[in-house]
């Protein structure tokens, strides 16, 4: 039962990465945290505390979008494509396949919070800039950028040559790429010192 489950799990997961919706909701939350410290620098007090609020909100409402898309299209494209009738006929209860659903997707979403929070850590070490004078963290820049274009290579270069799915291949590889450099910077201050 547990292997079934499992199984379950991670077709859901899977088929949850691969959907469209999935990539595009996930990159155009990016676009706006990295956007964000160009709004939260208006404020008459804390832009920091500004900046903190808007991410984590952004972040809520991205993983709202993402979990309605995921779960109205994972149950409906098995009855549309029957595969559901094959599955319950065989020694699968609905309830197993439900829960097993409701996993795999819940699983998904997290995964996408996952690279989100790790954007929102990288922008808050780099921080909104109080004054005209001050400079941009280029330790922040330089490593989220290559970041940035490291997985949009990898990600076009598979789906050229290997046929992967673009999105699930570009959300798969930013969240190990944000891992690293959110390590990094851990220990990196912004004169490139340890």
């Amino acid at each position: 039962m547990f292997k079934i489950l499992l199984a379950i799990i991670s077709n859901t997961f899977t088929e949850v990465l691969r959907q469209p919706v999935y990539g595009v909701v996930t990159a155009a939350t990016i676009i706006l945290l990295i956007f964000s410290p160009s709004l939260a620098m208006f404020t008459l007090d804390d832009d920091n505390q500004l900046l903190k609020d808007i991410s984590i909100s952004t972040i809520l409402v991205a993983g709202l979008l993402l979990a309605v898309f995921a779960a109205s299209t994972v149950i409906t494209a098995e009855i549309e494509n029957k595969t559901v009738l094959t599955v319950v006929s065989k020694t699968v209860s609905r309830g197993l396949f439900v829960i097993g659903k409701f996993i795999g997707t819940a699983a998904a979403v997290f995964f996408a919070q996952y690279l989100l929070a790790l954007v929102v850590l990288i922008i808050v070490r780099h921080g909104v800039l109080q004054t005209a004078t001050e400079h941009h963290d280029p330790v922040v820049v330089t490593l989220g950028c290559s970041a940035l274009a490291i997985t949009c290579a990898i990600a076009l270069a598979g789906n050229y040559f290997y046929q992967w799915r673009f999105g699930a291949a570009a959300v798969t590889i930013a969240a190990i790429l944000a891992s690293v450099v959110t390590i990094v910077l851990l220990f990196i201050d912004p004169k490139w010192h340890y």
